[in-house]
């Protein structure tokens, strides 16, 4: 790579198909890199691995991902590039979905199979239109910044792929059961 150029733009279908195909588990790796990202852009000391890891806790997650949005946010404003994201808003629809699926796994009765699915799915389906939303405004500050010409995309990494690989025989759990 020319060292003009940044690889840093993750086009935001590779993202949400990603999300999905991994059963969720790419969110992991989404917020690692992207952390990194942020950490190399800003020289800031974030902890990608130890904030990737925080979003396997309830509660942690919310504050986790309204830090990480604003934080992509105040880069965009600070160069001058408007944005839609908004950090408040993404954690209020990750909030509200996570009353949503506790309440629909832990009401009254057994849950069916049909609807732990549909739950799982429209879950992962949210946090991947957030993740989505995020990688959108960061490749549109990146473009802004060295301009279309010098960004490249970031290549896909064997363990993102093993992610996906993963996920992808956790939904056939589902299917062979």
């Amino acid at each position: 790579m020319h060292e003009d150029k940044v690889a840093r733009r993750l086009a935001e279908r590779r993202v949400g198909v990603s999300a999905l195909l991994s059963h969720g588990f790419y969110v992991y790796f989404w917020f690692y890199l992207s952390w990194q990202h942020l950490k190399e852009e800003t020289g800031r000391e974030y902890y990608p691995l130890y904030h990737a890891l925080g979003m396997l806790v309830p509660g942690l997650n919310l504050y986790i991902a309204y830090v990480h949005l604003k934080a992509i946010r105040e880069l965009l404003v600070t160069s001058g590039v408007e944005t839609s994201l908004s950090p408040v808003r993404g954690v209020i629809i990750m909030g509200a979905l996570m009353v949503a699926e506790i309440q629909a796994l832990f009401g009254v009765g057994p849950i069916s199979l049909g609807k732990a699915l549909l739950i799982d799915l429209l879950g992962i389906a949210v946090v991947a239109y957030i993740m989505m939303w995020g990688q959108s405004a960061l490749n549109h500050y990146w473009v802004h910044k060295y301009g279309n010409g010098l960004v490249e995309e970031v290549p896909i990494a064997r363990g993102e792929a093993l992610i996906v690989l993963i996920g992808l025989m956790w939904w056939a759990l589902y299917l062979f059961r």
